[in-house]
């Protein structure tokens, strides 16, 4: 059985973040995002273009087991209410900018 104490016990690496389009130069869009590289996550927060690696195979199997996890009891509703959608690195808006701001989560339900 594997707990949330198991999947927590190892810590990841910090992920640096940096800016890729200066503040003040244009604001940063959706087509910014799309012209990145496949291996990078790109995200626009606090009105910044910021890309990302993906994930090391070592996030990448945190996040699979506890969407795991998560997904017998909220998804499948073995002891759990079921009927969730949990979806690992979803692209998402937080509803701060209305022009659209995605960020892409490890998981999201």
């Amino acid at each position: 059985m594997v707990s949330w104490a198991m999947v927590a016990a190892q810590p990841l690496q910090p992920t640096s973040h940096r800016p890729l389009v200066p503040r003040g130069a244009h604001a940063p869009t959706h087509a910014d995002i799309e012209a990145l590289p496949p291996h990078v996550v790109g995200e626009i927060l606090g009105g910044e273009l910021v890309a990302s690696p993906r994930p090391a195979p070592r996030h990448a199997n945190t996040a699979s087991v506890l969407g795991m996890l998560i997904g017998t009891p909220f998804r499948l509703g073995v002891g759990g209410p079921g009927g969730w959608q949990i979806l690992d690195e979803p692209e998402l808006s937080l509803g701060v900018d209305p022009r659209f701001d995605p960020v892409v989560s490890d998981l999201a339900g």
